[in-house]
């Protein structure tokens, strides 16, 4: 299977983050997690009311609400809500759809991915890869740093984004507040090592 990225682009939230959100503390739990990435790939069946160029529209206003997805892990101490933008690909797929789900292969999945070795996504919190089948099918992988968000927090910004590409004016679109370090303050830890299981070292000073 061969997957080509026909295009690269940069989704910055529709509207600019306030001054005063513009820098998201971790929290103590935080602190404790690993820097690790996480896929999510969503299949979907042949559709011809897919508008590509509306998925990156609503991504774009969803992501106002979203906004430290769109920032920079910074010094594993906080996000930088800098409106950076989130990185989304575009990708044509050699195959059908049917093929990959009769027969998965995870070399082959892993293509789907808008950075299959997902340490390249660097500081970035968030990357998404669109993927076009010949049979008009649809696989959108998403690569996120569960540092900051979980898998929960992730269900929530795909089902928003969602509603919001179903329908612009949908209301069942709700925020979260990203203020966990209030409730566990960071902390200074001296000397404390997390060890991901790659085997990379972070210490706290």
């Amino acid at each position: 299977m061969e997957v080509v990225v026909i295009s690269r682009d940069t989704i910055k939230p529709s509207l600019p983050t306030p001054l005063h959100l513009r820098h998201v503390k971790l929290s103590f739990l935080d602190q404790l997690s690993q820097k690790i990435f996480s896929p999510f790939i969503y299949f979907y069946t042949s559709d011809s009311s897919f508008n590509f160029a509306r998925l990156k529209k609503s991504l774009s206003e969803i992501l106002t609400g979203f906004y430290p997805l769109a920032g920079l892990l910074k010094d594993d101490l906080f996000v930088d809500c800098d409106d950076n933008g989130v990185d989304f690909f575009q990708a044509q797929v050699n195959c059908k759809l049917s093929r990959l789900i009769e027969r998965p292969d995870y070399v082959e999945i892993k293509k789907l991915l808008p950075y299959p070795e997902m340490d390249d996504c660097g500081d970035k919190l968030l990357a998404i890869q669109v993927n076009m089948f010949e049979c008009n099918g649809i696989a959108i992988g998403l690569c996120f740093v569960r540092k900051v968000f979980d898998a929960l927090s992730m269900f929530t910004f795909v089902n928003n984004w969602a509603a919001k590409a179903r329908d612009p004016d949908s209301n069942l679109i709700g925020y979260p507040k990203f203020d966990l370090a209030k409730l566990f303050p960071p902390r200074d830890m001296p000397g404390y090592e997390v060890v991901s299981s790659l085997g990379r070292r972070r210490r706290f000073t």
